[in-house]
């Protein structure tokens, strides 16, 4: 039973591990990606135009590449049972995030090619999926907090088995940021 937890231990801190790396990358393309759709248009040159959708493409392209590496990575972690819903849902919202770039991607070649309308067509479809990525995101969360909750291991927490000094048993000790928890396995027998 100890192996057991401390197993599913070890894969919950893995998929915590994995979705915090997809969490910071992301955040870096949020940013570009953010940045470069609140810079206003209306005055820019025919040129500036290229340029700001051959900026979208670039970003859009690296931003699909980003959310395809970190699904793969996240969809092959093992996790508890009790994770397999917050799991399942992360990789949902990285499959719509990398729908919303391949739309904004779509739409910077169709502007590149005047084709204007199919420009509207795919950012309006890509702010669609951002919208089935936040909506997923809150999934994720959710059920997180029941994975958690429903006696799984906590969310970023470091694991350590100690022995006992006075031989006693073994304790999990369980550390994390704001409290710890402390759970005491008796020696078998």
């Amino acid at each position: 039973m100890l192996a057991m937890s401390y197993t599913e231990g070890q894969q919950v801190s893995a998929f915590e591990s994995h979705v915090a790396a997809s969490e910071a990358d992301l955040f870096l393309v949020y940013d570009k990606i953010s940045a470069h759709m609140r810079t206003p248009t209306n005055d820019l040159s025919v040129a500036e135009c290229d340029a700001h959708a051959r900026e979208l493409a670039a970003i859009a392209r690296y931003g699909r590449d980003v959310t395809a590496y970190h699904r793969q990575i996240v969809a092959a972690d093992a996790v508890p049972e009790a994770y397999a819903g917050a799991q399942s849902a992360y990789v949902r919202a990285l499959d719509n995030l990398n729908r919303a770039f391949t739309l904004w991607s779509s739409a910077a070649g169709a502007y590149e090619v005047r084709d204007y309308n199919a420009a509207d067509r795919n950012i309006a479809e890509a702010d669609s999926a951002w919208r089935e990525y936040a909506a997923a995101i809150a999934d994720y969360g959710r059920e997180l907090r029941a994975a958690e909750e429903g006696g799984g291991s906590s969310s970023r927490l470091d694991e350590v088995l100690l022995r006992n000094p006075d031989g006693d048993g073994e304790r999990l000790q369980r550390l994390r940021a704001d409290r710890e928890v402390v759970v005491v396995v008796p020696p078998p027998g």
